[in-house]
């Protein structure tokens, strides 16, 4: 009785028996996800300080940078203040910092009237290629 009434509700309720479940899918968590709060915690909305500069996402692609960015320790703070944030800003629209050391400039120009297509990604960087 007991395996019976465990095997009707593993089906989602319907029936057992000769019944199909066509068209009736379980709903399940993912395991990487399984008894976790997916949405992020809410916090209060703080405006941003006068003349605030965020710092540029490809920084962030860098592993050692983004762990120390968010370890949030005293060491790592201490570390942080001792870098200079400046070198990684561009006010050119396209031009981004980029973790092997150099710039990458991206450029995407599209005219379909005129069959004009674009695309160009370069790198550019101040260190030598080889050492010799």
């Amino acid at each position: 009785m007991l395996r019976s009434v465990a095997h009707h509700l593993r089906l989602g309720g319907l029936p057992c028996g000769s019944t199909r479940s066509f068209g009736v899918k379980r709903v399940r968590q993912r395991l990487r996800s399984r008894g976790k709060i997916l949405q992020l915690k809410q916090t209060h909305y703080e405006p941003k300080p006068e003349g605030y500069v965020p710092l540029p996402l490809s920084l962030m692609s860098s592993g050692p940078i983004r762990r120390m960015v968010r370890s949030e320790t005293h060491e790592g703070n201490q570390l942080l203040d001792h870098v200079d944030w400046s070198a990684y800003l561009c006010d050119v629209p396209g031009v981004r910092w980029h973790p092997c050391g150099g710039w990458r400039v991206q450029f995407h120009r599209c005219s379909w009237e005129h069959d004009y297509y674009v695309r160009c990604s370069c790198f550019f960087s101040n260190r030598p290629l080889w050492i010799s």
